[in-house]
């Protein structure tokens, strides 16, 4: 490469122009510099990529074309769920217990708690087992037998729910002399022109938000039984229901916490998910519990 300047022309070059060269060779040299440590950077950065992808179509291979088998890898071994005591325990100290057994020990039944568990049930079914009338004589002599004792056992028995269907007939009267009528007073619906009624919805709430049932798996349920009661149409029922019978007692708890003198809240943070392997995909909840401490409340 040839140079900008000739050792002549650098001679009778005035000190002034010397010195714009010198900056403006200066200014170029770091930018050389700048751009070259951005190539390595980038060079870094590819080599990165390259070294990962290399590693994914590996990867991939051995999923696609490798050898797949069940065999434990060298240095494995299968954890034993059952048989641990056995693998672990010493023989010569077991052989020693060999020769000793201890009787066996019976748990002593309870007396009444049978009854106790079937007391709150009521009995709707007995079942009697008697002998024939020709059964009843002895083979030997041919005597009448004669009642020793009862045995009774009690056994409990799951029916499953069922749906009735409730009638209504209103009957309307109307003079025949003057033409005026008259309609009696009747227990107006829950929900206006549906068929709900104050026992379903109230089962429905409880599976919902007491036993944590979907309306979703409900519907399932009642279809089962060939009622076709729709997602859409319980959760119509629910939040009709609830805004216009329980807003009543919603708002008394709140004149009741309005009035309370204390009111803790406790914000734990917990882990949704429990993926150790990918944290990214973990989240954060909190919670707040209320507790209400009241005073003189009326």
């Amino acid at each position: 490469m040839d140079p900008l300047f000739t050792k002549e022309q650098l001679n009778n070059m005035k000190r002034e122009d010397l010195i714009k060269v010198t900056l403006l060779m200066q200014e170029q040299k770091s930018k050389n510099e700048n751009e070259i440590q951005l190539l390595k950077d980038k060079q870094k950065e590819l080599e990165f990529m390259n070294a990962m992808l290399s590693d994914r179509l590996a990867l991939e291979q051995r999923r696609r074309f490798g050898k797949s088998s069940e065999k434990y890898a060298d240095g494995y071994e299968q954890l034993c769920l059952f048989n641990e005591a056995e693998m672990n325990a010493d023989v010569e100290d077991t052989a020693a217990y060999e020769e000793i057994q201890p009787s066996s020990y019976k748990r002593k039944k309870r007396k009444g708690k049978k009854e106790a568990d079937l007391s709150n049930f009521e009995v709707t079914e007995t079942k009697r087992y008697k002998l024939d009338e020709e059964e009843q004589y002895c083979p030997e002599c041919g005597t009448k037998y004669k009642v020793a004792a009862k045995e009774i056992v009690k056994r409990l028995k799951f029916v499953p729910p069922h749906f009735e269907v409730v009638k209504e007939i209103t009957y309307v009267y109307s003079c025949s002399k003057c033409g005026v009528m008259k309609r009696p007073e009747k227990t107006p619906p829950l929900i206006k022109g549906s068929i709900a009624t104050p026992s379903l919805v109230a089962g429905i709430m409880n599976a919902k938000y007491v036993n944590g049932l979907p309306l979703a798996r409900q519907e399932r349920e009642f279809a089962r039984y060939n009622l076709n009661l729709s997602t859409k149409t319980m959760a119509n029922w629910v939040i009709c229901c609830a805004d216009r019978y329980l807003k009543l007692l919603y708002g008394r708890m709140k004149e009741v916490f309005l009035k309370s003198h204390y009111i803790h809240c406790d914000e734990s943070r917990i882990q949704v998910l429990g993926e150790p392997e990918q944290e990214g995909s973990t989240r954060k909840m909190d919670i707040s519990v209320l507790i209400i401490t009241v005073r003189n409340v009326q």
